[in-house]
């Protein structure tokens, strides 16, 4: 019929979106809205293919900040 999939992947706490390798100490960029976490340098360069700033797991433009 109509059936359609609802799963979502849902990285662990430490885990970076982009990369799916394990957040140590460092630079992470965290989304505002949604709390996923990425390497800083994972999310650059997920950033300059796409032009603008928004978050992979929500969609939510504007919304990461970098935590050092």
């Amino acid at each position: 019929g109509n059936c359609k999939s609802t799963s979502t992947i849902v990285p662990q706490p430490d885990t970076c979106l982009v990369c799916w390798n394990t957040i140590e100490e460092g630079r992470t960029t965290t989304c505002m809205e949604c709390n996923i976490k990425m390497h800083q340098a994972c999310e650059e360069q997920y950033r300059k293919k796409r032009k603008y700033n928004h978050c992979p797991h929500c969609r939510q433009r504007g919304r990461l900040a970098v935590i050092i």
